[in-house]
């Protein structure tokens, strides 16, 4: 199956508070986002890559990380959106006709394993939608007024990440619903989801972090030493 994967990294990093947007902060030598690209390139299901990236930082990606790291599966950078759907949509514009699968994956989730990827392209192959979660194992409130309201099952919630996978066709549906109805989802999963399609669960990791804090990158740095192949 023809396979692309986009990669929406313009998010500006508000919450890091520094000059330097978050996915070229360098971790054990190398900007976060070259590792996350390094790990999606790697994967054999993987035909092609899309970068999105904010306008400003176009230039950059494409010198100091594709160039730099020989990126030879990125097809392209491009220019994203005020938010993550919006750039997701404009990654998914730039595909070609003839893909059958879409893998999403955050670009500032550089620890995504090959066993992640088989594992969601597998699924989605299969039952035509797919992401990555993790259990939960801290107790879950919900809270109002910060007070406690009640006690969550956490045996039937879950933490999601990405890599998310979909049919091609499923997802187009999903989004142009999502626009027609004015929709923001917090993960393209959720934009299926309206769609009644079933989405299947594969394990993900603990260690498949999202940097979006200074506390993220130091504990990125420490997992550089673990081995999760």
């Amino acid at each position: 199956m023809n396979t692309w994967a986009i990669v929406p990294a313009a998010g500006a990093g508000t919450r890091l508070k520094g000059k330097v947007k978050k996915q070229f902060l360098s971790i054990g030598g190398k900007p976060v986002l070259a590792r996350t690209l390094l790990n999606l390139s790697a994967a054999p299901e993987i035909d092609k890559i899309i970068v999105v990236a904010p306008s400003s930082e176009i230039s950059r990606c494409k010198r100091e990380i594709v160039d730099e790291y020989g990126m030879v599966k990125v097809n392209s950078v491009i220019e994203g959106g005020s938010t993550r759907q919006e750039s997701v949509g404009f990654g998914f514009a730039a595909l070609p006709d003839d893909v059958d699968l879409v893998i999403v994956h955050d670009g500032v989730r550089p620890f995504i394993t090959g066993a992640m990827i088989s594992s969601v392209v597998e699924a989605a192959a299969e039952y035509g939608a797919a992401i990555t979660a993790i259990n939960i194992t801290d107790t879950i409130k919900e809270i109002k007024d910060e007070t406690v309201v009640s006690t969550l099952k956490r045996d039937s919630l879950a933490r999601v990440q990405t890599p998310q996978c979909f049919r091609h066709f499923i997802l187009n549906q999903a989004m142009e619903r999502a626009l027609l109805d004015g929709f923001e989802g917090t993960d393209e999963a959720s934009l299926v989801e309206r769609l009644n399609v079933s989405v299947k669960v594969v394990e993900g990791s603990a260690a498949n972090i999202k940097i979006t804090t200074a506390d993220d990158l130091k504990l990125a740095e420490a997992l550089l030493n673990i081995d999760f192949k």
